[in-house]
């Protein structure tokens, strides 16, 4: 017995049906046409997105009032990398120190070790416990210069800082004193800080340190 194998089917040469191949044939190109443009996208390499920028508000601190500028706004720009740069370091002055209240080193043992990293410590996990659109403030009366030397200056500078930090039992906005000492770096000609003794003005009134301190934790 002979198999006999069976032709596809074509489509009637009729008008009927040479309409239909044309639909046909015109939506297999739509297909085509519509796969290769959604498509033409999808390997090539995408333009990098932009970085955060970080407002820096900082003037090269050629007199030492300008080193307490610098400051309040790296606090109001939260910019740890400026607000170090206020500070001195051996390259700059000297090695930093801060001598926090008595009644703060007696709370807080991280004094016993204080340096220049741990000024960006506290700094950083300020920042980072601040409310979204919220941000630190310090503001600096006018300040007092107590000795005056080519390369250094003694200043006692008022001070009102607020850090909506939020955390529990630890003031947000403090008041005191700061006794200052800013050197002259000769290479360079700017001055930073390379002591910082904080006052209280009353023994209750909580200060910068224990804002220190208490964000050190």
């Amino acid at each position: 017995m002979t198999l006999k194998h069976s032709k596809p089917s074509k489509l009637p040469n009729t008008p009927n049906g040479v309409r239909i191949a044309r639909v046909c044939r015109s939506y297999a190109c739509a297909c085509i046409l519509l796969a290769v443009s959604s498509g033409c996208g999808l390997f090539e390499p995408r333009d990098p997105e932009e970085p955060i920028s970080v407002r820096s508000t900082y003037t090269p601190p050629t007199e030492p009032a300008m080193v307490l500028e610098n400051m309040a706004a790296a606090l109001r720009e939260l910019n740890s990398v400026n607000y170090l740069r206020c500070l001195s370091d051996t390259g700059t002055g000297g090695s930093f120190q801060f001598i926090p209240t008595p009644a703060a080193a007696g709370i807080y043992s991280v004094f016993a070790g204080w340096d220049r990293s741990s000024e960006e410590a506290w700094f950083l996990n300020a920042r980072s416990r601040l409310p979204s659109g919220s941000t630190m403030n310090v503001q600096f009366s006018s300040p007092v210069a107590q000795g005056v030397q080519p390369d250094s200056v003694a200043y006692d500078v008022p001070y009102d800082l607020s850090v909506p930090h939020g955390q529990a039992g630890l003031a947000q906005r403090v008041v005191g004193r700061s006794y200052l000492t800013l050197v002259l770096d000769r290479r360079t000609g700017l001055w930073s800080i390379r002591r910082w003794q904080d006052v209280a003005l009353s023994s209750s009134q909580p200060t910068w340190s224990d804002v220190k301190g208490g964000l050190s934790q």
